[in-house]
């Protein structure tokens, strides 16, 4: 496997649709495992001990992440911008 691309996977076509849980997701085999049930369009909630390697930047969030944000809406730049949600969540779903 070179790289993350979903072409590095094998096709299970009968998984696409489906929603898996791994546990222990964080690193090594529970990792690839998230990683190839989502190649083969598999919904996949992740559990894993460490929070930072779950999350889609590999990082947990930092107030001058949110910072950032405020900074924008406040800023003349964001004047045009009316009526949406900012997701600050870099990317991590928590259903």
């Amino acid at each position: 496997m070179s790289d993350d691309t979903s072409e590095d996977w094998p096709r299970y076509p009968g998984l696409a649709g489906k929603v898996a849980l791994v546990t222990g997701g964080s690193r090594g085999v529970g990792a690839a495992t998230c990683q190839a049930l989502a190649a083969n369009g598999v919904a996949v909630a992740v559990n894993g001990r460490d929070r930072a390697a779950t999350h889609p930047l590999g990082r947990i969030g930092r107030p001058g992440d949110v910072a950032q944000a405020v900074l924008y809406l406040v800023s003349d730049a964001s004047s045009w911008v009316t009526g949406v949600t900012l997701d600050l969540a870099g990317g991590r779903v928590i259903v």
